[in-house]
């Protein structure tokens, strides 16, 4: 008993400061900025291997630490990330299969960030949207004044700064779904980095997500997509801004799922047929990046009610 409580000791320790190694990288480093974000992994794991005290201690630890390291927003910031997350990824993976532990993370990411904007407005008075949107505007404003400097006509700048202003409403009103989305990424690569290091170090056997091209996401993300064309519409008809800035979100939001079933079933197409490795990461990252990602996220959303993958292997299985 002495030496599994030592061993917890020593384990939780040693995570703990290597997730305040992450913070100081992550906040002071510009570079290593991308390990903010993955620093509910150690105290996860540390969670998963021994217990939720251990575990406590990590947040408590690593939160303090940061504090005392680079002042108290920093520490605020680590223990925001990592104070529901961890928990959920730690005990889920112990308890609970892998695609509702995923869903729970999810929940406790999105709450986490919740918390994040909540404390900023209380504590600090800061408005996150409010603030995003006096960032844009002064981007307008600047990039304005260059192109007045460059020589361009007042026609050909009021023309440049219409089709600017237009980008950034649409990313002012989408900015609730972009932070949803956000916190949901979060969610999942936390996940993935956390199932990958505890099958290397703890199971080998650890349950995981089926693979990509197996995904299949519920029908009602394509039904939401639907009903936020129609609310799209009919705020636009009937000068209706509350629901037309909430169809925008639902939309961006429920459509951003649709992408993901249309990847998923391009990538089962590109494993049915034997594509090369190299030759499936330049695909999907043609479509990604191209117009063509629009039409892969249509055939996403039909997929979501007709099931190709299903009718595809039955027409194969009836040919042979």
């Amino acid at each position: 008993m002495v030496n599994n409580k030592t061993r917890a000791m020593l384990e939780s320790a040693m995570l703990c400061a290597l997730t305040v190694v992450m913070a100081i990288l992550g906040f002071s480093v510009p570079f290593c900025f991308f390990l903010v974000y993955i620093l509910p992994v150690p105290t996860a794991i540390a969670i998963y291997r021994h217990d939720l005290r251990w575990g406590a201690l990590c947040v408590i630890g690593a939160s303090f630490l940061t504090s005392l390291l680079l002042g108290a927003l920093s520490g605020l910031s680590v223990l925001s990330i990592i104070v529901l997350l961890s928990p959920a990824l730690g005990i889920g993976f112990r308890r609970l299969s892998p695609v509702k532990n995923l869903v729970v993370s999810m929940v406790a990411a999105v709450a986490s960030i919740g918390i994040a904007i909540a404390a900023s407005a209380i504590i600090m008075h800061v408005n996150v949207f409010a603030d995003f949107s006096s960032i844009f505007q002064n981007a307008i404003k600047t990039s304005a004044e260059f192109y007045k400097s460059m020589g361009m006509s007042n026609d050909s700048v009021a023309e440049q700064t219409k089709q600017m202003q237009q980008i950034i409403d649409f990313i002012s009103i989408s900015l609730p779904a972009s932070v949803l989305l956000s916190a949901l990424f979060l969610a999942l690569i936390n996940f993935l980095i956390t199932h990958r290091l505890l099958r290397r170090l703890d199971n080998p056997s650890l349950a995981g997500l089926p693979p990509f091209s197996q995904w299949r996401l519920p029908i009602w993300f394509a039904l939401l997509y639907g009903f936020s064309l129609i609310g799209l519409y009919w705020g636009s008809a009937h000068a209706m801004k509350l629901l037309y800035n909430i169809s925008i979100n639902v939309s961006y939001f429920s459509s951003m799922f649709c992408r993901i079933q249309g990847l998923s079933l391009l990538y089962f197409f590109l494993v049915h047929y034997n594509i090369r490795r190299s030759m499936k990461i330049a695909l999907i990252v043609f479509v990604l990046f191209t117009p063509v990602m629009q039409i892969v996220m249509y055939f996403g959303l039909f997929d979501m009610f007709f099931d190709y993958r299903r009718r595809f292997i039955d027409f194969k299985n009836r040919q042979s």
